[in-house]
């Protein structure tokens, strides 16, 4: 069964369409907490279940349901919030230039459930599950050329050294006028889904 994703982007946008025109408007913005607020970077999985049971507790009763784990969970060992701008930083990825979860700092991922355990825990405080991502695709998929899933398409046809991040150098831009590349963004939205993730932050569009 497919979930829907709620997407809300960390960028600003120009439209030329009033908000009395728009057919669908939330009664009120998404009401949550995000980690970075707190923790940075250097968030962890008990620091997340803490937070999520705090808010089940006093403040799921007036609306606040989004748990929100922010940029670093897919850090590999040394990179923090005081490093991260570093060149090609350290990132746990797995086979088909997807980032997964550091295991020291979330556990319950071990045996490749990714963050699908501390979903079903938000969850079951009758919380919402939400994840930071940024455009684009690993600069080490890049490099080791791994194959977009489902495809016979790999890392070196899909990305552009164009249009980088101008302030984070873990990621490598995806030409979505090639082939495959459609086609790795949809793994990605696949495995979050399997993750049991409700809504996303993506980061950096505007560059």
């Amino acid at each position: 069964m497919k979930k829907q994703l709620l997407w809300i982007f960390a960028a600003f946008f120009y439209m030329n369409v009033s908000a009395q025109k728009l057919e669908r408007l939330a009664e009120n913005p998404p009401m949550g907490w995000n980690s970075w607020d707190c923790f940075g970077m250097d968030i962890t999985e008990d620091q997340m279940k803490s937070t999520a049971e705090f808010m089940a507790r006093h403040l799921k009763s007036y609306g606040w349901k989004y748990i929100v784990l922010d940029m670093g969970w897919n850090f590999a060992e040394g990179l923090n919030t005081s490093n991260f701008g570093i060149k090609n930083p350290p990132q746990e990825m797995d086979a088909y230039g997807r980032l997964i979860p550091n295991l020291r700092k979330f556990p319950s991922a071990a045996g490749g459930k990714g963050l699908k355990p501390l979903a079903d825990y938000v969850h079951g405080l009758g919380l919402k599950f939400g994840i930071h991502i940024m455009r684009g695709i690993p600069w080490q998929a890049v490099q080791n050329n791994t194959p977009v899933k489902g495809t016979h398409f790999m890392a070196k046809d899909i990305s552009t050294p164009k249009d980088a991040s101008k302030w984070f150098n873990g990621m490598v831009t995806v030409d979505m006028t090639k082939p495959g590349s459609q086609e790795y963004y949809d793994s990605l939205v696949q495995m979050y889904v399997e993750w049991g993730v409700d809504y996303i932050k993506a980061d950096d569009l505007l560059n």
